[in-house]
């Protein structure tokens, strides 16, 4: 390993490859070999070895972790940014870690401690993000689908969290530089975001929700006593009661948004089953199935859900059509009407922004 400059970190010094001696009263730390270096404290005095990554994902921490584990002497893991979780997760294992940015935690054996964090990572990468149209990355192109223009990339992310989603700003350009390579967004004068293509773009939606999806697994399934009109704003008003997110799933809303009859079976995505069914009289099992209570596959389906006047939260109208796509022939079938007046009201949109 080698390290081409200088870092003063408080109460320590470190100079690699030549670590020299800190100056700091109280605080030494001496350069051993290029793979270790001694840090004195007081009277106390322990001689490092170093375990060096040049790169702070996931999987290399968890490397260098394991590699602390082979470590002949006193491990020190040393990788360009450590935040607060990763340090103390290093000293929950006994390992002591710094990183180029000013963050570290140095001990031995838990008898001492000196450790420093809160500096901001110096070494940020931007990698462009594998798939823009699942997972968080989603919620950008769901909001295009609703709205197709904004002044800045703060409106649209500011969109997005009014609607019920929680994405970064630094999510939201990623995702954005992804569909201007997709050649899906483009800009005008005054306005820095605006769909270009909402067919593409949801075609590419539907692509990532089938691929991304395994079987949503069921929380709860079984039969409530009353009719489902009495029972779904109860179990609405008991989610609110409780501060959970519960909403109808698309294929539970399609009757609303699609010509189609569909089986008399409420579907919802939500936890806690137990708290939304309280005082509801219910009976799990097999026999004569009325409610299914289903975790949430993906948090950007939760993006701009429907609450009608009984307090029911259904899914969006892009969500069901997401649903029904990758559901069977006949659902697929029936939501082609709904396609073509998602994509019509979009085109008018644009007409009008671009006009």
């Amino acid at each position: 390993m080698q390290i081409d400059h200088s870092m003063q970190i408080p109460p320590t010094s470190i100079s690699a490859r030549d670590l020299g001696s800190s100056s700091i009263p109280g605080v030494q730390t001496e350069a051993v070999s290029e793979n270790e270096f001694t840090v004195s404290y007081g009277e106390k005095t322990v001689t490092f070895e170093l375990i060096y990554r040049p790169a702070w994902s996931r999987r290399d921490f968890e490397g260098v972790l394991r590699q602390a584990d082979y470590a002949a002497g006193t491990p020190l893991v040393v990788l360009p940014y450590l935040d607060r979780g990763k340090l103390n997760a290093l000293l929950s294992a006994g390992v002591s870690g710094m990183d180029l940015c000013g963050n570290f935690a140095l001990t031995q054996h838990g008898t001492w401690l000196i450790y420093a964090s809160g500096a901001p990572n110096r070494f940020k990468i931007h990698t462009p993000l594998q798939n823009p149209y699942q997972g968080k990355s989603a919620f950008v192109g769901r909001a295009l689908l609703q709205q197709p223009a904004y002044p800045t990339v703060q409106a649209l992310q500011q969109t997005i969290e009014a609607q019920g989603g929680t994405v970064s700003l630094a999510l939201v350009s990623r995702a954005l530089n992804a569909l201007k390579a997709d050649v899906i967004v483009g800009s005008t004068p005054g306005t820095r975001v605006l769909l270009l293509q909402p067919e593409r773009l949801l075609d590419h939606l539907i692509a990532g929700w089938k691929n991304a999806q395994k079987k949503p697994r069921v929380l709860w399934r079984g039969r409530v006593a009353q009719p489902l009109p009495h029972i779904l704003p109860q179990l609405f008003q008991n989610a609110r009661d409780a501060g959970l997110s519960a909403f109808v799933t698309g294929l539970g809303s399609a009757s609303r948004y699609a010509d189609i009859t569909m089986e008399n079976v409420a579907y919802v995505y939500a936890e806690r089953p137990e708290l939304l069914l309280k005082g509801i009289p219910a009976a799990p099992g097999e026999r004569f199935v009325n409610l299914e209570i289903l975790e949430l596959p993906d948090p950007s389906a939760a993006y701009a859900t429907i609450l009608d006047d009984e307090g029911v939260r259904w899914a969006s109208a892009l969500q069901t059509y997401l649903e029904m796509q990758a559901g069977e022939i006949r659902l697929q079938e029936s939501a082609q009407p709904l396609r073509q007046r998602l994509l019509d009201r979009m085109q008018d949109l644009i007409a009008h922004y671009e006009s």
